[in-house]
This record gives C-alpha cells, sequence and structure tokens, in this order.
C-alpha cells in the first residue's frame, strides 16, 4: 500500500506493508537470498526509477483513483473535509471536485517519470521496520543488497524502541 501526506511547505512519500515475521529478508518457503519481503519493495523502487510507469500503468490507476473519489465524495463529511484542507493550506484558489478530477486526468507518465526522479532518491529515505530486528541487522542487509558506501537512514526497529526507556514526564 503506498501513501502521500502533504502539508503547505512539505509532504511525505510511504508504503506501508505486512508480511510474515520470518520473511522481511528471506522468504522461508523459497530458496534463495532475494525473495524476502524488504527486498521485493526495495527492487520495486529501483525498478521505477529505471523503468518509469508505462501509460497503460497510469490509465489504469488514473480510473481506479477516479472511481474510488467518485465514491468517497458523495458522503458530505469528506466534502466538507476536502475544501476545509484547501481552506488551511491557504490554497491560492478553491478548486472543485470535478476540477480536480480533471487535472488528474491532464496526468502523464512522462510526468510522472519525471517526479519520480526528481524526488524519489533509495539514498535518502527512512526505513521503519516493526519485529524483531534490530537496526544492525536491517543495516547489514541493506549494506549486503543494495547500498554499497550510501548509509540509510534507519528508525527505531520495534525490538529496540521496547527497549528505550520511558519518557519522564517530570516537571523541571
Amino acid at each position: 500500500d503506498t501513501e502521500t501526506e502533504h502539508y503547505q511547505d512539505t509532504g511525505i512519500f510511504f508504503i506501508n506493508t505486512a508480511i510474515e515475521k520470518s520473511s522481511l529478508f528471506n522468504n522461508p518457503n523459497k530458496k534463495g537470498p532475494n525473495d524476502g519481503g524488504l527486498y521485493i519493495v526495495l527492487k520495486t523502487l529501483e525498478k521505477v526509477l529505471k523503468d518509469g510507469v508505462t501509460d497503460e500503468e497510469v490509465n489504469k490507476a488514473k480510473n481506479n483513483f477516479e472511481n474510488k473519489i467518485s465514491m468517497v465524495y458523495e458522503n458530505t463529511h469528506t466534502m466538507a473535509q476536502f475544501y476545509n484542507e484547501q481552506i488551511l493550506l491557504k490554497y491560492p484558489k478553491l478548486i472543485s471536485i470535478e476540477e480536480f478530477l480533471e487535472n488528474i486526468r491532464k496526468v502523464t507518465s512522462g510526468k510522472i517519470n519525471k517526479l519520480i526522479r526528481q524526488v524519489l532518491d533509495l539514498k535518502k529515505m527512512s526505513i521503519c521496520v516493526s519485529g524483531d530486528y534490530t537496526k544492525k541487522q536491517v543495516y547489514q542487509y541493506l549494506k549486503k543488497r543494495f547500498l554499497k558506501n550510501e548509509k540509510p537512514q534507519i528508525l527505531k526497529t520495534t525490538q529496540e524502541h521496547a527497549k528505550a526507556p520511558p519518557h519522564s514526564s517530570k516537571k523541571k
């Protein structure tokens, strides 16, 4: 599942996935070192960076998105949220759902591929792993499989987070 969050001056693109606990680095049902969940996600990102997306993929995504948006925005609460976000983020001009969808229809594979190469950088990504893995294990895996000289930012793993001391609520 991929998602984005956007704000007035920044944003985030993230991938969220759930896999078997033992399948982060290797799939125990297959032989070979390159079939775990982390490998598949990173190889897919590398492929998108190298080859881009096709017109067919973009058209399918636009159709799916338009159908989803059309159903979601039948709800008055969601409509209010759509306009409130524009107001809170101080958009120069409020746009309607139809104008929003028209802008989506104008998206091309060329525009997406250009944007991918501008903003997606595997060397700058952060990785957060939930499970019984340490930063060292994740880093060693990434270094061996993907990053020769780069050092990724690895957020706390669940295992390390559980060992962290609780935050103090004492007043100074």
